[in-house]
């Protein structure tokens, strides 16, 4: 199996966003910054993996955080049930 380790480093990322080890404003603007800079990358190691966690954390996640001006709380728990689901479907043999 190819390595994901563009994927890992998105993942870990959001993980330590989670955790409290970064905070909301470093998250999206990292977040925003790596994925832009990983993308193709990422669907090179695995494309449908890679097309979720754009969807589910950064179209669902950041941009919804931007459209509707949540709270730093607000967008922690929104960016935890993304980041639950991907995991699920994961769990679920997605990948």
């Amino acid at each position: 199996m190819p390595s994901t380790k563009n994927i890992d480093y998105m993942m870990q990322m959001t993980h330590d966003f989670i955790t409290g080890e970064i905070n909301p404003i470093s998250y999206d603007l990292d977040f925003s910054y790596e994925i832009e800079l990983r993308f193709k990358a990422m669907r090179r190691e695995h494309r449908e993996l890679a097309d979720l966690i754009y969807d589910r954390l950064y179209e669902d996640g950041i941009a919804k955080m931007h459209e509707e001006n949540l709270s730093g709380e607000a967008f922690k728990k929104l960016i935890e049930k993304q980041y639950q689901d991907i995991l699920s479907i994961i769990e679920e043999g997605f990948c």
